[in-house]
């Protein structure tokens, strides 16, 4: 089959996002694969990467995280679509310049549509943010739903908000998680007890690890102090952050650690590249996300950890297992409660960090996960 992905914003193959490990296994699969993304330059270009390739686009402008470019570079994309006569579109947002460009052009070259609406969270803070909101509906429920053949959802709680929200129809929408490299992100003993001596740490320490970026969006703020009197009752408790980001927000966390009196035991460490990763996980006993979701969980979820994350239609099925637990929105006696189990019961942490594992072997592994799309792709009708 011949697949185009939109990856519609940069294109990071050493991150380990949906649309690198997509194209690369449905390339596998022995499909003709082609990514188009932006990249800044004067001119169109292309690459191989493995055995698919990556069509990067130069953008004139961004606005609202959304590339966008002129006329002329919109008729060599046609070309380029023309050229490769792909029989389905996966848009990673199907309401970007480019997916809504070469909706435009569907019935010219009879390609099918697919793709997400929903790649992560709304935030309506303020009036423009939910203006903006408003529009999306008004053309999804116009236009896009029309031209896509079928939408994509992570869990059944977000295929509900696209029902409600969006209006999509049931029969539309099709499941699929985020999946993780098992081969890359599995325990390593030795990488334990050698990231342990370089931090510092000993056998006998409890480790809780947060990796991402350190922004306000990831509230930070709600972990530190709900693991603040759990440090205080048991010195062995220690919490590694590992990450980089906002230098103002990262001065208030280290001022409330400081206030909390807990810095002895709060380690920042920077950001490491990705294939790193597996090895402070292995190092720690129990992974957290207090805000905005993210793909790590079910990475750290792969090195045999126990998850827990604030509750969010997103990520839910990060926990189906019973390996992990979730929290409400900004609820830090909540997180404190389920760090507590955790913390004082060694034998539930290994347990569920089995379960987390055998998690991801039998259905998030991104080989599973990329024959559920080629088989999504196979389903559509003919028009």
């Amino acid at each position: 089959m011949n697949i185009a992905i939109l990856a519609v914003r940069y294109f990071y193959p050493h991150k380990g996002y949906l649309e690198y490990y997509l194209a690369r296994e449905l390339a596998k699969l022995d499909n003709d694969v082609t990514v188009f993304t932006f990249k800044q330059g004067k001119e169109i270009s292309q690459q191989m990467i493995d055995n698919f390739r990556v069509v990067y686009i130069p953008p004139v402008a961004k606005i609202h995280c959304c590339h966008n470019f002129g006329i002329r570079t919109a008729s060599k994309i046609i070309k380029i679509i023309e050229e490769n006569s792909p029989e389905v579109i996966h848009c990673q947002m199907l309401f970007d310049q480019l997916p809504l460009l070469l909706m435009r052009y569907q019935h010219r070259f009879n390609y099918k549509i697919v793709g997400n609406l929903l790649t992560q969270e709304y935030f309506l803070d303020n009036t423009i943010q939910k203006i903006g909101f408003r529009l999306v509906k008004t053309l999804v429920k116009r236009y896009v739903k029309h031209k896509t053949s079928l939408f994509f959802a992570k869990t059944k709680e977000l295929e509900e908000l696209l029902i409600g929200v969006f209006g999509i129809s049931p029969r539309n929408i099709h499941i699929i998680p985020l999946g993780v490299d098992p081969d890359l992100f599995k325990f390593s003993q030795k990488a334990r007890y050698q990231i342990r001596d370089s931090l510092g740490l000993s056998d006998e320490d409890i480790v809780v690890v947060y990796s991402g970026k350190i922004t306000p969006i990831k509230k930070l703020e709600i972990l530190i102090e709900a693991i603040a009197p759990i440090i205080k009752e048991n010195k062995n408790v220690n919490l590694l952050i590992i990450g980089e980001g906002e230098m103002s927000y990262l001065m208030y966390l280290k001022g409330l650690i400081s206030r909390l009196r807990i810095s002895k035991n709060v380690i920042f460490h920077h950001a490491v590249h990705r294939t790193l990763l597996p090895e402070f996980y292995s190092a720690s006993d129990i992974a957290v996300w207090p805000g905005l979701s993210s793909i790590s969980i079910v990475e750290a979820a792969s090195t045999n950890l126990p998850v827990i994350f604030r509750a969010t239609p997103a990520e839910i099925y990060a926990i189906e297992n019973k390996n992990g637990f979730v929290f409400e929105q900004g609820d830090k006696d909540g997180l404190r409660k389920y760090l507590n189990i955790l913390v004082h019961n060694e034998d539930l942490r290994k347990e569920m960090g089995c379960r987390s594992r055998l998690l991801v072997e039998q259905k998030l592994t991104w080989k599973s996960i990329a024959n559920r799309y080629l088989n999504s792709y196979m389903q559509i009708p003919n028009s």
